[in-house]
């Protein structure tokens, strides 16, 4: 029953796509080619000294909020995902793994209070490179990412730090790699897009994610800005895939319903997205499946509970599944073609 419920849904979909597809006709070509095909990320290897070895590879699910995560890969080129626990002090063991100590944190403004008060831990310990920045808005926009970048240049961050939704962690991929080039100028937005373009690509700052939602932007290599022309832009590089995420679901409470349901339909988006694509495997249908069927579950329990600590579990751990079948060679969906033309042009989150 749940195959033919899938079944119809897809046929629903790309139906609805067909008209929608001849006016998108030329697609943002950005896009069309920043599928990572699990490429491993080794440039994490020359970053640290030849003194300390790179940590193995960590998951942590807490097991009272789901089981499926046992069979959930690490994506390539990322340390740890850690999900279901308490983000600050999860953060601050990965720093001592990461062996960082100037850390750049950036946070979008409704995870501010939430994070004030581990801000002000970091800078007690001496971790903390500048103030916290909530510059970041909707869609990455281009003044609020180059404040970040110049910012975190001139004290010379080792670490990036994001804390909320999908803006903010796709702007702080494009911190580390201005980090990884600035020379003292300011930053540009062509002087970002050239640095993605070195070969060989130097060492990038480690990036520790604390998304607030399902976006699922911390799970990719993939980060998208807005031009001051409202044109969706961004880079892409094997080496701009985050080091760590932890997903606390403290840190989505109180979010409104617009921001929590709309980003986790962002895995229904996904997991279709994956199936549809015609370079899809049986393997990759599968887990896009799965991943979907996470996430109905917990939109399911969102709508009885917003705060439900199992149900956003089941949307992560969905939406995770989804982005990931998604990235195998598929990416991008249909879609995310159809999100760049309104996103940036009516300000308005891409799970609108």
């Amino acid at each position: 029953q749940r195959t033919n419920t899938a079944v119809t849904v897809l046929v629903m979909v790309l139906l609805s796509s067909l008209s929608t597809t001849i006016l998108l006709l030329p697609p943002l070509l950005f896009f069309s080619a920043t599928s990572d095909g699990f490429l491993t990320n080794n440039n994490y290897n020359k970053r640290v000294t030849t003194t300390m070895s790179r940590p193995p590879r960590r998951l942590t699910i807490d097991k009272r909020l789901a089981a499926e995560g046992e069979a959930l890969p690490v994506p390539p080129g990322m340390d740890g995902v850690h999900v279901g626990v308490p983000f600050d002090s999860t953060a601050l063991y990965e720093m001592e793994q990461l062996y960082v100590s100037n850390v750049y944190v950036m946070a979008n403004k409704s995870s501010k209070p939430m994070v004030e008060h581990f801000v002000k831990t970091l800078k007690e310990m001496g971790f903390l490179a500048a103030p916290l920045n909530c510059d970041v808005s909707m869609g990455g926009a281009e003044d609020g990412l180059l404040k970040a970048c110049n910012e975190a240049a001139e004290v010379k961050a080792d670490c990036v730090l994001t804390i909320g939704g999908g803006a903010v962690q796709d702007a702080g991929k494009l911190v580390r790699l201005w980090l990884s080039a600035a020379d003292g100028e300011k930053a540009t937005v062509k002087g970002i897009q050239a640095a993605q373009n070195r070969d060989p690509m130097p060492p990038l700052p480690p990036q520790i994610c604390c998304p607030n939602s399902f976006a699922m932007a911390e799970l990719t290599h993939v980060a998208g800005l807005v031009t001051k022309d409202n044109v969706k832009s961004g880079a892409a590089h094997p080496s701009m895939m985050p080091t760590v995420v932890i997903f606390d679901t403290d840190l989505s409470r109180g979010l409104p319903d617009w921001v929590k349901f709309g980003t986790a339909l962002r895995g229904v988006e996904h997991a279709i997205g994956a199936i549809c694509h015609p370079k899809a495997t049986d393997d990759i249908r599968a887990r896009a499946l799965q991943g979907l069927e996470l996430v109905n579950k917990g939109l399911k329990g969102m709508v009885q509970n917003p705060d439900s600590e199992e149900a956003q579990v089941n949307c992560y751990l969905g939406g995770w599944m989804a982005i990931r079948a998604l990235n195998t060679g598929c990416y991008p969906s249909i879609a995310h073609f159809i999100q760049n033309q309104y996103s940036a042009r009516f300000n308005v989150h891409q799970g609108a």
